[in-house]
């Protein structure tokens, strides 16, 4: 028996098409922005599984990966314990622009 998969995005290589929210829906929805938000939980059904490798073969970035269930993260850090981002943060899109050094701030 095959181990459980999930599904993962890599948000730098991702560009928000959102062809694979419409592919597989079950385990993707968009943000705000159109970037895909996906369930991090193991793919247990077959039917889901099958959809979940079509989005993974039609990505025209190539950002979606099938990986082998992993142990739950704690306190979203990885590995290495270093943070993970949502596509959101790691594009910059939640977060206004900082002010140049030479800039002073309204507050």
């Amino acid at each position: 028996m095959e181990p459980p998969q999930r599904l993962r995005v890599n948000p730098i290589a991702c560009d928000g098409v959102g062809y694979c929210a419409e592919i597989v829906p079950e385990l993707i929805f968009l943000d705000d922005w159109g970037f895909p938000v996906v369930d991090a939980g193991p793919i247990t059904n077959d039917a889901v599984m099958r959809h979940a490798r079509r989005a993974v073969a039609t990505c025209p970035r190539l950002a979606l990966l099938l990986t082998e269930q992993e142990e739950a993260p704690t306190a979203r850090t990885t590995s290495r314990n270093s943070p993970t981002l949502t596509v959101a943060e790691a594009t910059g899109a939640i977060h206004p622009p900082r002010a140049h050094s030479g800039e002073q701030s309204m507050h």
